[in-house]
Protein backbone atom coordinates (compact mmCIF):
# COMPACT_ATOMS: atom_id res chain seq x y z
CA UNK A 1 0.00 0.00 0.00
CA UNK A 2 1.45 3.66 -0.63
CA UNK A 3 2.55 5.83 1.86
CA UNK A 4 3.15 9.30 2.20
CA UNK A 5 6.57 11.17 1.43
CA UNK A 6 7.68 11.60 5.80
CA UNK A 7 6.24 7.74 6.86
CA UNK A 8 8.68 6.39 3.71
CA UNK A 9 9.05 2.64 3.11
CA UNK A 10 12.37 2.37 5.41
CA UNK A 11 10.33 2.57 8.42
CA UNK A 12 8.05 0.23 7.26
CA UNK A 13 10.40 -2.70 7.55
CA UNK A 14 9.83 -3.75 11.10
CA UNK A 15 6.19 -3.74 10.92
CA UNK A 16 6.31 -5.75 8.01
CA UNK A 17 7.70 -8.47 9.56
CA UNK A 18 5.22 -8.63 12.31
CA UNK A 19 2.33 -8.49 9.97
CA UNK A 20 4.08 -11.77 7.99
CA UNK A 21 3.99 -13.13 11.66
CA UNK A 22 0.36 -12.29 12.20
CA UNK A 23 -0.73 -13.75 8.62
CA UNK A 24 1.61 -16.94 9.75
CA UNK A 25 -0.18 -17.46 12.71
CA UNK A 26 -3.68 -16.36 11.78
CA UNK A 27 -2.95 -19.47 8.44
CA UNK A 28 -1.81 -21.96 11.35
CA UNK A 29 -4.72 -21.38 13.73
CA UNK A 30 -7.28 -21.66 10.64
CA UNK A 31 -5.70 -24.80 9.90
CA UNK A 32 -5.99 -25.95 12.77
CA UNK A 33 -9.07 -24.81 13.50
CA UNK A 34 -10.40 -26.59 10.26
CA UNK A 35 -8.27 -29.82 10.90
CA UNK A 36 -10.94 -32.43 9.79
CA UNK A 37 -11.88 -30.59 6.62
CA UNK A 38 -9.78 -31.34 3.84
CA UNK A 39 -12.38 -29.06 1.25
CA UNK A 40 -11.21 -25.64 3.23
CA UNK A 41 -7.70 -26.59 4.60
CA UNK A 42 -7.37 -26.87 0.48
CA UNK A 43 -9.16 -23.63 0.18
CA UNK A 44 -7.01 -21.60 2.96
CA UNK A 45 -4.09 -23.25 1.06
CA UNK A 46 -4.57 -21.82 -2.06
CA UNK A 47 -5.69 -18.18 -0.78
CA UNK A 48 -2.56 -18.22 0.82
CA UNK A 49 -0.42 -18.91 -2.00
CA UNK A 50 -2.12 -16.50 -4.06
CA UNK A 51 -1.54 -14.52 -1.46
CA UNK A 52 2.21 -15.13 -1.22
CA UNK A 53 2.44 -15.19 -5.28
CA UNK A 54 0.52 -11.35 -5.24
CA UNK A 55 2.91 -10.01 -2.52
CA UNK A 56 5.75 -11.56 -4.38
CA UNK A 57 5.15 -10.13 -7.60
CA UNK A 58 4.19 -6.60 -5.53
CA UNK A 59 7.89 -6.35 -4.58
CA UNK A 60 9.07 -7.45 -7.96
CA UNK A 61 7.68 -4.75 -9.60
CA UNK A 62 8.31 -2.64 -6.98
CA UNK A 63 11.99 -3.28 -7.12
CA UNK A 64 12.04 -1.42 -10.68
CA UNK A 65 11.35 1.76 -8.78
CA UNK A 66 14.39 1.60 -7.06
CA UNK A 67 16.90 1.24 -10.44
CA UNK A 68 17.94 5.05 -9.74
CA UNK A 69 17.08 7.99 -7.84
CA UNK A 70 14.93 9.27 -11.07
CA UNK A 71 12.22 6.01 -10.97
CA UNK A 72 12.00 6.11 -7.18
CA UNK A 73 11.01 10.12 -7.45
CA UNK A 74 8.56 9.18 -10.43
CA UNK A 75 7.10 6.40 -8.51
CA UNK A 76 6.59 8.52 -5.46
CA UNK A 77 4.92 10.90 -8.13
CA UNK A 78 2.24 7.85 -9.18
CA UNK A 79 1.21 8.04 -5.12
CA UNK A 80 1.42 11.08 -4.60
CA UNK A 81 1.51 13.86 -7.32
CA UNK A 82 1.17 17.16 -5.16
CA UNK A 83 4.42 16.43 -3.35
CA UNK A 84 6.71 19.14 -4.08
CA UNK A 85 9.51 17.80 -2.54
CA UNK A 86 9.72 15.24 -5.50
CA UNK A 87 9.53 17.32 -8.12
CA UNK A 88 12.55 19.46 -6.39
CA UNK A 89 14.21 16.34 -6.03
CA UNK A 90 13.33 15.04 -10.03
CA UNK A 91 14.98 19.23 -10.65
CA UNK A 92 17.96 18.21 -8.83
CA UNK A 93 18.76 14.86 -10.36
CA UNK A 94 18.53 17.04 -13.80
CA UNK A 95 21.06 19.24 -12.72
CA UNK A 96 23.51 16.87 -11.46
CA UNK A 97 23.01 15.65 -15.06
CA UNK A 98 23.45 19.33 -16.38
CA UNK A 99 20.22 18.65 -18.14
CA UNK A 100 19.34 22.47 -16.76
CA UNK A 101 15.95 23.06 -18.86
CA UNK A 102 14.25 19.76 -17.61
CA UNK A 103 15.48 20.85 -14.38
CA UNK A 104 13.51 24.23 -14.79
CA UNK A 105 10.53 22.25 -15.78
CA UNK A 106 10.39 20.13 -12.39
CA UNK A 107 11.41 22.95 -10.29
CA UNK A 108 8.79 25.23 -11.23
CA UNK A 109 6.45 22.51 -10.69
CA UNK A 110 7.72 22.17 -7.34
CA UNK A 111 6.84 25.87 -6.65
CA UNK A 112 3.63 25.32 -8.31
CA UNK A 113 2.73 22.80 -5.88
CA UNK A 114 4.07 24.83 -2.94
CA UNK A 115 3.85 28.11 -3.18
CA UNK A 116 5.39 29.18 -0.20
CA UNK A 117 8.63 27.06 -1.00
CA UNK A 118 11.15 30.21 -2.12
CA UNK A 119 13.66 27.18 -2.47
CA UNK A 120 11.92 25.87 -5.49
CA UNK A 121 11.86 29.19 -7.06
CA UNK A 122 16.10 29.47 -6.12
CA UNK A 123 16.53 26.78 -7.72
CA UNK A 124 14.67 27.68 -10.88
CA UNK A 125 17.05 30.94 -10.34
CA UNK A 126 20.50 29.01 -10.70
CA UNK A 127 19.21 27.06 -12.91
CA UNK A 128 18.31 29.90 -15.30
CA UNK A 129 22.17 31.39 -14.35
CA UNK A 130 23.45 28.17 -16.11
CA UNK A 131 21.70 28.24 -19.12
CA UNK A 132 22.50 31.75 -19.37
CA UNK A 133 19.11 33.23 -19.38
CA UNK A 134 20.54 36.22 -16.87
CA UNK A 135 17.75 38.72 -17.66
CA UNK A 136 15.35 35.84 -17.08
CA UNK A 137 17.17 34.90 -13.62
CA UNK A 138 17.39 38.35 -12.17
CA UNK A 139 13.65 39.22 -12.54
CA UNK A 140 12.99 35.99 -10.29
CA UNK A 141 15.37 36.87 -7.74
CA UNK A 142 13.72 40.26 -7.39
CA UNK A 143 10.36 38.80 -7.47
CA UNK A 144 11.38 36.51 -5.25
CA UNK A 145 12.97 39.01 -2.64
CA UNK A 146 10.09 40.93 -1.25
CA UNK A 147 8.11 37.15 -0.36
CA UNK A 148 10.84 36.89 2.21
CA UNK A 149 10.13 39.92 4.96
CA UNK A 150 13.16 40.56 7.27
CA UNK A 151 10.81 41.11 10.24
CA UNK A 152 9.32 37.42 10.17
CA UNK A 153 12.46 35.14 9.44
CA UNK A 154 12.26 32.47 10.78
CA UNK A 155 15.25 29.78 10.36
CA UNK A 156 14.50 27.84 7.35
CA UNK A 157 14.31 30.96 5.57
CA UNK A 158 17.38 32.67 6.71
CA UNK A 159 19.56 30.66 3.97
CA UNK A 160 17.22 31.00 1.10
CA UNK A 161 16.86 34.94 1.97
CA UNK A 162 20.95 35.10 2.36
CA UNK A 163 20.83 33.15 -1.28
CA UNK A 164 18.52 35.54 -2.87
CA UNK A 165 21.04 38.30 -2.50
CA UNK A 166 24.19 35.93 -3.34
CA UNK A 167 22.35 35.21 -6.27
CA UNK A 168 21.21 38.42 -7.33
CA UNK A 169 24.99 39.44 -6.95
CA UNK A 170 26.22 36.38 -9.27
CA UNK A 171 23.23 37.41 -11.52
CA UNK A 172 24.63 41.52 -11.81
CA UNK A 173 28.35 40.58 -11.66
CA UNK A 174 28.39 38.49 -14.77
CA UNK A 175 27.96 41.59 -16.33
CA UNK A 176 30.61 43.43 -15.97
CA UNK A 177 29.14 46.91 -17.04
CA UNK A 178 27.32 46.44 -13.21
CA UNK A 179 30.07 45.18 -11.44
CA UNK A 180 29.58 48.42 -9.10
CA UNK A 181 25.79 47.64 -8.80
CA UNK A 182 26.98 44.02 -7.76
CA UNK A 183 29.01 44.98 -4.68
CA UNK A 184 26.41 47.62 -3.04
Amino acid sequence: FPVGFVLAERILYTPSIGFTALLAIGWLKLRDYFFQSKIIQFLLNISTILMLVTYALSTYERNFDWHNDLTLFKSGLKVNPNNAKLYNNIGHYYERRGEWSEAIKYFRQAADKDADDIGSELNVARSLIRLNRLKEAENLLWAIKPRVRTSILKNRMVPHYLNIWINLAHVISLNKTRLDEAEN
